[in-house]
């Protein structure tokens, strides 16, 4: 019977026996295109192997976004910086991404294989505002921290160069900003 329903009512019919079963499910309907940004694509709970996977893959290492549920500028920012194709395609190009939930107690394998939460590992990491940027590099220790909100596309690319670049080694990122003449 659910195979002949399609996929959408498979999952509601799911969803309402599991409610009558008293089982906790969720069914999140996701729009057409969603996921296509910048930080999409690896799986959140294992970034150990996010990392194993950037380091094969020739990435210069692993971006994390730190955001909270029904943070405005998080959604403005996946909206709309995150969608356009250069900066996906850069993003793409130059790491592997993850997004984290700052609040989530989800289980969460950090970059040592250590198993703890999403809301710890944000903590242990000085995360304090949502969206806030941690690029980390090919050893798993933070290279580059962005907090707050992100002006638009050109300066997450200029961001995400200037990582990319190994940049952070020589300056802050404003410093960089100035010397790339962005204001």
């Amino acid at each position: 019977m659910i195979r002949s329903l399609g996929l959408f009512s498979s999952l509601v019919l799911c969803g309402l026996i599991a409610m009558m079963l008293g089982l906790g499910f969720t069914v999140f309907v996701v729009p057409a295109g969603a996921g296509r940004d910048a930080v999409s694509g690896a799986a959140p709970d294992n970034l150990k192997s996010v990392l194993v996977q950037a380091t094969q893959n020739g990435k210069r290492g692993v971006l994390v976004l730190f955001e909270l549920h029904g943070c405005g500028e998080c959604r403005r920012l996946k909206d709309t910086v995150l969608r356009d194709p250069a900066v996906r395609d850069f993003y793409q190009r130059h790491f592997l991404s993850v997004s984290l939930d700052l609040t989530s107690s989800a289980p969460l394998v950090d970059f040592k294989g250590n198993t703890s939460k999403q809301i710890e590992f944000a903590l242990a990491n000085r995360v304090q505002v949502a969206p806030t940027f941690i690029f980390f590099d090919a050893d798993g220790e933070p290279v580059t921290r962005f907090a707050g909100p992100v002006r638009d596309a050109q300066e997450f690319l200029q961001l995400g160069r200037y990582v990319a670049e190994g940049a952070y080694e020589n300056a802050p990122f404003r410093a960089y900003q100035l010397r790339d003449g962005s204001q």
